[in-house]
């Protein structure tokens, strides 16, 4: 996404102000930084096998909100890069990238399962 939560302003301006004085550093880094789109299509496929495909209903592990599937994360570089973080989730409060691991299936697209509460 477009901020990152863990990162403090000061530092985004530290990093901003380091790219403006050696832009070519900074690319170089980037450039370090990306996956081949190779990783991101196998993470995508390893999501779509595991029944995380578009419309699927999804929760978070140890969160009750329920949310949707929408999409699928292709970014080869950045924190939130598609091999990483390749399923998109839409929640009440916005799209996030997620990777399985943090995910649990609720129901697959176009059927409705009920969540069982432990009592």
């Amino acid at each position: 996404m477009d901020n990152n939560p863990g990162e403090s302003t000061s530092e985004s301006a530290a990093w901003l102000k380091a790219a403006q004085q050696d832009p070519e550093a900074t690319w170089d880094f980037l450039k370090q930084t990306q996956q081949p789109m190779a990783n991101v299509e196998k993470a995508i496929e390893d999501a779509k096998a595991k029944d995380f495909v578009v419309g699927a209903k999804v929760r978070l592990k140890g969160v009750e909100e329920i949310g949707e599937v929408v999409g699928y994360n292709t970014a080869n570089s950045g924190f939130y890069s598609g091999d990483r973080y390749p399923i998109i989730v839409r929640f009440e409060r916005g799209k996030f990238e997620y990777g399985v691991e943090s995910l649990e299936l609720v129901s697959k697209r176009g059927s409705i399962k009920k969540v069982l509460k432990a009592s």
